[in-house]
């Protein structure tokens, strides 16, 4: 079998590309699956895990994407023009490209996110079946409003979605027949050798995600600020994570900075900016948190606890479909950093609960999300859609 995967760009730097590359080994690996990736950039950390991996890419038009929505700022125009100018030199790209893939009969186009429509575009065009793996929300107004649930529902031959959370939104506008809920498989090391933490000087908290409003780095900076008024003066947050689109996020970065600078917590906080070696950083912690408004699924949730760490997440989207609340670890009122700050302080208070929310946390994550059982549950999809 021969399947034609679209990569939404050529970075390795968010999750989408590094399960798109765990799928392509796996599938590769277990099922004998011809791979070949269009990218749209020439150069990238994902063009070189390729090479690497001695999986064919083809480098299409640059295309960037047409999910973007209406922000009410006052430079909504001048996004829209170019969501605009990146849909129609997508659609251009892809007729640039359907004559070069002719020849090579390819079985199925699948694309790797909900981002790009070219993937759907060469499918109808080589006649050929198209499946979306959805592995984000869209905004329910986009500028772009070709390409909205409905219409990746009608382009799709089947819809893999990564969370009930994401299926939810596609339910309000589209039928469940195509829709198949397949939470994420997750390449992070396991079988890690795990101890109880030690009590230190400090009581360490990280967030792995990178700096933006939507992740919640400022609600647990003020939960922060919550328990130091409470006297917890040794808590400290290690915020592991680049800012993305600094031009847009500048304003939510210096949000945090200014409200940690006021609340005298310069000494809690901790600016890593993006970490390679995840792992070592881990070690050095007792707690990660998951303060996203809405995760799609979660990665980093699953990497915290094979990492034997307790997990806090917020109690919306993927993260509360992972962690089973009091069990392999807890769940707070997201927007309430008081709420985040109690659950903080029940781990600071009882350590051998801690330790015990992190082992079963550990355990679970040991027996879910894995490469295998994510490619085994992607392949009955597409024997399903190939018939």
């Amino acid at each position: 079998m021969k399947i034609l995967f679209i990569a939404h760009n050529s970075l390795l730097s968010g999750g989408a590309n590094r399960s798109l590359l765990m799928v392509l080994k796996q599938l590769r690996l277990q099922y004998g699956v011809e791979c070949n990736v269009v990218v749209p950039q020439k150069k990238g950390a994902l063009i070189d895990a390729l090479k690497s991996e001695e999986i064919r890419y083809i480098v299409a038009v640059p295309y960037y994407g047409v999910i973007s929505g209406f922000y009410h700022d006052g430079r909504d125009w001048l996004r829209c023009i170019k969501v605009w100018i990146g849909g129609i030199l997508e659609c251009l790209g892809a007729l640039f490209l359907i004559p070069k893939l002719k020849k090579e009969q390819y079985d199925l186009v699948y694309t790797n996110t909900r981002v790009p429509m070219i993937g759907a575009i060469i499918a109808k065009a080589l006649k050929i079946k198209h499946i979306c793996h959805v592995r984000e929300l869209g905004p329910e107004n986009p500028y772009w409003p070709f390409w909205d649930c409905q219409q990746i529902y009608d382009n799709s031959d089947a819809l893999i979605l990564i969370s009930e959370a994401v299926k939810q939104q596609f339910v309000q506008k589209t039928s469940e027949e195509k829709l198949h809920v397949i939470h994420n498989g997750i390449d992070s090391t396991m079988a890690l050798d795990i101890a109880p933490k030690e009590n230190g000087e400090w009581f360490e908290l990280l967030i792995t995600a990178r700096l933006m409003e939507d992740k919640g780095q400022l609600e647990a900076v003020k939960a922060l600020d919550v328990l130091k008024k409470r006297g917890y003066s040794n808590i400290r947050i290690h915020l592991a994570g680049s800012v993305r689109n600094a031009a847009f996020n500048s304003q939510y970065v210096n949000e945090v900075k200014s409200f940690i600078e006021a609340h005298d917590l310069k000494e809690n906080v901790v600016f890593h900016g993006e970490v390679k070696d995840m792992i070592s950083l881990r070690k050095q912690m007792h707690c990660e948190l998951v303060c996203s408004k809405c995760e799609t699924f979660g990665r980093v949730t699953v990497e915290g606890m094979r990492s034997g760490l307790a997990v806090i997440g917020s109690n919306t989207g993927g993260t509360k479909e992972i962690i089973d609340d009091g069990n392999t670890g807890l769940l707070y009122q997201q927007g309430n950093p008081i709420d985040l700050a109690n659950n903080i302080e029940k781990l600071y208070l009882d350590r051998n609960y801690m330790d015990q929310l992190a082992k079963n946390g550990y355990i679970y994550s040991q027996t879910h999300f894995t490469a295998e059982q994510n490619a085994n549950q992607i392949w009955s999809v597409i024997k399903e859609v190939l018939g």
